[in-house]
C-alpha cells in the first residue's frame, strides 16, 4: 500500500470520527486569542460538559445554519444569542496524492480541487500560481505568481484555512460560476476549478524558540515538528515536513483549530470597503474575537484595495503589533496581508506600562489621545486612510466609561459590537450605546471558546511575546540560538546625586509614591529583573526638585517623580524597552539586555549628548529566560552518574501540564464542607 493510500485509509477515518468520552469535557468551538482581561476560570469548565462536538473532515456537508445576507442584526428577546455555531475544523479537507502534492527543495506545491481546503501551521510564504483561493472564508486571492504573502501561524492561535474559491466555507457554490468536477481524488482527468498554490519556507529564526525554550512548543509550532511523515513510494527515501518551516495539518488533533469566519463578518467587510473612508472601532467582552475581526478586516482591505490602512492597537495586554505594555499606531501598506506580526510599519509607540486600562486610566486615555493626534497630524486622515481601532475586553463598570472616552476621542464612523448574549453582557443595549459616539453600529456574532482544551493563559502569551521582543534582531529576524541570559549584558552608567558624566539621569516607577523617607536599600528589588522603557531627555531638561537622591549610601540611581515628567517629554516615542538584569552599586552601572534596534537608539541618543530616563509600570523579566537555562543545567549536570539530582519545588522542565488548570495549582484556604461548624 502506498503512503497516500495509507493516509486515505487511516488519517481520514480518524478525522471524521467523534470524540472519545474523555474528550467530551473539553469541548471548544474555536480558540481565538484572548484579550488582555481574559483569565482562565477553572470553575467554568464543568458548565460546558453538555456541549457536544463532532469533528468533521470537510465543509461541504455542513447544514448547521442558514446565514442571512443582511449586514446587521435586529435585537430581539434578551435571551437571544448572536453566537453562531460554526462547525469545527481540526484537519485539512484534502487527500494528498501524487497529483496534488509536490515537494520541492524549499517549497511545497498544493493543488486544491473544488471543496478542498488545507490548514497550515508555522511560518511560510505563499503565492497563488493558478485559480483562486479564499483565506478564512473571507479574503479572496487570484493567481499572481509574482506576488508573495508572508504568514506566521502559531499553535496558540487558530490556524489559517486556505480553500478553493469555488465554494465558501459553508459549502455554498461561488457566484463566479458552477462547480465542475471532471477529475476525482485519484487525479483521473482535470478539474477546471482547481487552484494551485505554492508554500515556501519562511525562516525568520522564530522556529528556534522551541529549542531554546522547549516549554513554548505548545504555544508556537507544536510538540511534534512534523505534521505527518509521508513515505513516497515512487521516490527514493522519505519526505516529510521536517525540511520546511511550515506543516500541513493532515491529522486531526484536539489542540488544532482552523480559523473560520461567519458570513456576516464578510458581508460587513464588504460594506466597509464600499464606504472606503471609515474609522472602525471594535468593542466587545473578553474572548469575543475583536482582534480576529480587526486583523482579518485589515487583511481584507489590503488585499482588495490599493489603499493603505492605519491600525490603532489599544489592548496593552495582548497586542499583535505593539511592544509589550505599549499602545501603538501602525501603517500597513497596500496589497499585502496582516498576518505577519513580525513586520509592521510603526508610526508611533507609547509606553503605557500595564496590561489593563484599570491600572492607570488617565494615563491610558492620554496615550489614546496622543496616538489619534498622530493619525490626524500625519495627514493619514486627510489622505482618506481607513482607521481600525482594537480595544480591550473590559466593557463593564468603569470599563464602559473607558470605551465611551475612547469613542469621543476617535469619533468612529462605524462601531462593531461583538457579543454572545445581550442578556449576559449588556443590561440594556441601548443604554450601553448611549454614552458612545458613533455614526453606525453593527451587531456581529461572537466566536468564542467554550473550554480550555486549546486555551493558553494570557500571562503565558505575554511571556511569549516578551521573549519574541527581546530576541528580535530586525523586523523579520529572530535569534533564538541561546537564551538571552547566556549573552553578555550591556553596561549603562547612572548618575548619583548631581553627577553629569553618567548615561542614565534617573528612574521612575509609575505607581510608586516617592516621599522624603524613601529607603534606597529597596532599589535592588525595584530595578532588577524588571522591564523598563527608555526615554531620551536633554541634560538640563528636568528641574532638580523632581529628583530624590540616595544621600545615605551614595550608590543607587536617582528617583524622579512621575507627575513632573509625564506631560513634558513622554509625548515623544520611546527608544524601546530593556531588561535590567542586575545592578553594580559600587561601580554605579546597570547590566541590561535590549534588542539591537533599542541599543542603536540608545547609542544615538548618547552620541547627541542626551540623557536616558528609565520608566516602569508593571512587567518583569520573561520567566522562561530566567529559569529555563537554570532548570536545564540543574536537571542535566551532576557530580557523578550515580548522584541523585535534587528536584526544585514547583518548577518542572517538562511541558506536560494539567490543561484544566494551565499548570497552576491554586491553594484554597479557609474552605469548609457542608456541616462543618466553627468551634
Amino acid at each position: 500500500m502506498s503512503a497516500y493510500a495509507a493516509i486515505k485509509e487511516q488519517g481520514f477515518v480518524y478525522a471524521i470520527s467523534t470524540n472519545s468520552p474523555e474528550d467530551e469535557t473539553n469541548d471548544e468551538c474555536l480558540a481565538y486569542e484572548d484579550s488582555s482581561d481574559d483569565d482562565i476560570n477553572d470553575d467554568d469548565d464543568d458548565d460546558n460538559n453538555n456541549n457536544s462536538e463532532i469533528k468533521v473532515r470537510g465543509i461541504k456537508d455542513w447544514n448547521g445554519i442558514s446565514t442571512s445576507t443582511a449586514s446587521s442584526y435586529t435585537l430581539v428577546e434578551e435571551s437571544t444569542r448572536l453566537e453562531t455555531p460554526l462547525h469545527l475544523i481540526t484537519v485539512s479537507d484534502f487527500v494528498p496524492d501524487e497529483t496534488n502534492l509536490a515537494f520541492c527543495t524549499s517549497s511545497v506545491k498544493v493543488t486544491l480541487r473544488a471543496w478542498e481546503s488545507i490548514l497550515v501551521r508555522g511560518q511560510f510564504r505563499f503565492k497563488v500560481l493558478s485559480g483562486k483561493v479564499k483565506i478564512n472564508n473571507c479574503i479572496k486571492l487570484e493567481a499572481s505568481p509574482q506576488r508573495i504573502y508572508n504568514w506566521t501561524a502559531l499553535q496558540y492561535q487558530s490556524l489559517p484555512v486556505i480553500s478553493n474559491c469555488c465554494v465558501d466555507i459553508n459549502g455554498n457554490t461561488s457566484k463566479n460560476g458552477n462547480v465542475s468536477r471532471r477529475g476525482n481524488a485519484n487525479g483521473d482527468g482535470e478539474d477546471q476549478n482547481a487552484a494551485v498554490i505554492e508554500l515556501l519556507n519562511y525562516n525568520t529564526g522564530l522556529q528556534g524558540i522551541i529549542h531554546a525554550y522547549p516549554s513554548t512548543s505548545n504555544m508556537t509550532f507544536g510538540r511534534n515538528s512534523l505534521a505527518m511523515s509521508i513515505d513516497r513510494a515512487d521516490l527514493t527515501g522519505a519526505i516529510s515536513f521536517s525540511n520546511y518551516s511550515f506543516q500541513l495539518i493532515l491529522e486531526s488533533s484536539d489542540s488544532t483549530r482552523g480559523l473560520q469566519l461567519d458570513n456576516s463578518w464578510t458581508f460587513y467587510y464588504q460594506k466597509l470597503r464600499a464606504r472606503k473612508k471609515f474609522k472602525l472601532m471594535a468593542i466587545g467582552g473578553k474572548n469575543t474575537g475583536k482582534s480576529t475581526l480587526c486583523a482579518n478586516l485589515l487583511s481584507y482591505m489590503l488585499s482588495s484595495t490599493e489603499q493603505s490602512v492605519v491600525y490603532m492597537e489599544l489592548d496593552p495586554g495582548q497586542s499583535d503589533y505593539s511592544a509589550p505594555y505599549c499602545l501603538s499606531l501602525c501603517l500597513k501598506k497596500s496589497r499585502s496581508l496582516a498576518f505577519d506580526s513580525t513586520a509592521c510599519d510603526v508610526i508611533s509607540t507609547q509606553y503605557y506600562g500595564y496590561t489593563s486600562p484599570i491600572e492607570a486610566p488617565s494615563r491610558y486615555l492620554a496615550i489614546v489621545r496622543k496616538l489619534y493626534d498622530e493619525y490626524e497630524s500625519n495627514k493619514y486622515a486627510a489622505k482618506g486612510y481607513p482607521l481600525i481601532v482594537n480595544t480591550p475586553g473590559w466593557i463593564k463598570g468603569f470599563g464602559q466609561e473607558i470605551l465611551q472616552s475612547i469613542s469621543h476621542i476617535v469619533e468612529p464612523t462605524n462601531l462593531a459590537l461583538l457579543t454572545k448574549s445581550f442578556s449576559s453582557e449588556f443590561n440594556h443595549s441601548d443604554a450601553f450605546l448611549d454614552g458612545l459616539q458613533y455614526e453606525e453600529v453593527e451587531y456581529l456574532p461572537a466566536v468564542t471558546s467554550t473550554s480550555t482544551a486549546n486555551s493558553v493563559a494570557p500571562s503565558k502569551i505575554r511571556n511569549l511575546k516578551s521573549l519574541m521582543y527581546f530576541h528580535q534582531q530586525s523586523p523579520r529576524t529572530f535569534d533564538f540560538k541561546s537564551p538571552l541570559l547566556q549573552k553578555s549584558p550591556l553596561k549603562l552608567s547612572y548618575s548619583v546625586g548631581l553627577e553629569e558624566d553618567a548615561f542614565i539621569a534617573g528612574v521612575t516607577h509609575l505607581t510608586l509614591n516617592i516621599g522624603q523617607k524613601f529607603d534606597f536599600d529597596n532599589m535592588l528589588a525595584l530595578l532588577e529583573s524588571q522591564v523598563w522603557a527608555v526615554y531620551a531627555i536633554k541634560k538640563d531638561f528636568l528641574p532638580q526638585t523632581s529628583f530624590r537622591y540616595d544621600t545615605k549610601n551614595r550608590c543607587f540611581p536617582n528617583l524622579i517623580q512621575y507627575s513632573q515628567t509625564v506631560d513634558k517629554y513622554e509625548c515623544q516615542d520611546i527608544c524601546g524597552l530593556l531588561l535590567i538584569h542586575s545592578i553594580n552599586p559600587s561601580e554605579r552601572f546597570l547590566n541590561v539586555y535590549a534588542p539591537p534596534h533599542v541599543v542603536a537608539n540608545i547609542t544615538e541618543q548618547i552620541r547627541r549628548g542626551n540623557k536616558l530616563h528609565l520608566v516602569r509600570g508593571d512587567g518583569s523579566a520573561p520567566l522562561l529566560d530566567v529559569m529555563e537555562p537554570f532548570i536545564k543545567k540543574w536537571t542535566t549536570n551532576s557530580l557523578s552518574p550515580t548522584d541523585e539530582i535534587e528536584k526544585l519545588p514547583y518548577i518542572s522542565s517538562s511541558s506536560r501540564t494539567k490543561s484544566k488548570y494551565n499548570g497552576v495549582w491554586k491553594v484554597r484556604r479557609n474552605i469548609q464542607r457542608k456541616g462543618h461548624q466553627r468551634s
